[in-house]
């Protein structure tokens, strides 16, 4: 079977994957134009049989980075740029003094504050304080599933006990790597 050629096997799940992000960035222009969105592409967004499996078999403890970088709410917004710019991550999770998850900031909510503004500016100001959040024991469906349903290109892990306390955080590129690669999850 296909299983058994790893490099025929890992080319067509590339090839997939590929083309559900161009499908899902094509249904997201076409409804936002009001136009209708083909079946086919309805389809190719949907996950197969084995993904799902798979998503449903793993926790989120398992496929989230543990060493997650944070920013201290008082950081400007021009700081912030610069610490993007050099670490190339699109969100950070804000946290205070106390090591309390307070927030989280992306790309898209610092390229909306003028250029004239940014130094003056600070990160909580800017920053989204309703979380969505996952804790460590919930499925890898579930946080794709949440990804989904909010719109969102990452998800906070947090502590059961204490939801201001971050574990972690979950990419859909973790996502996509888990897929992908399914042996070489982190751990």
């Amino acid at each position: 079977s296909i299983e058994e050629e790893p490099e025929v096997y890992r080319h067509f799940v590339e090839m997939a994957l590929l083309k559900r992000q161009y499908a899902i960035k094509e249904m997201e222009k076409r409804k936002e134009k009001g136009e209708l969105v083909p079946p086919s592409f309805e389809r190719m967004v949907e996950l197969l049989p084995r993904e799902e499996s798979l998503l449903s078999m793993l926790r989120a403890e398992q496929i989230m980075t543990r060493d997650v970088m944070t920013v201290n709410p008082e950081t400007s917004v021009e700081e912030l740029l610069s610490i993007m710019t050099r670490h190339h991550h699109m969100g950070y999770p804000l946290v205070n003094e106390k090591n309390e998850l307070v927030g989280i900031v992306t790309f898209e909510d610092v390229s909306k504050v003028p250029a004239s503004e940014r130094a003056k500016i600070s990160a909580k100001e800017i920053a989204h304080k309703k979380l969505i959040t996952v804790n460590p024991d919930a499925s890898a469906m579930e946080v794709y599933e949440k990804m989904n349903e909010h719109k969102i290109g990452r998800i906070l892990v947090v502590d059961r006990k204490n939801p201001k306390k971050l574990l972690g955080i979950i990419t859909k590129t973790d996502i996509l790597h888990t897929l992908r690669w399914p042996m070489k999850r982190k751990r």
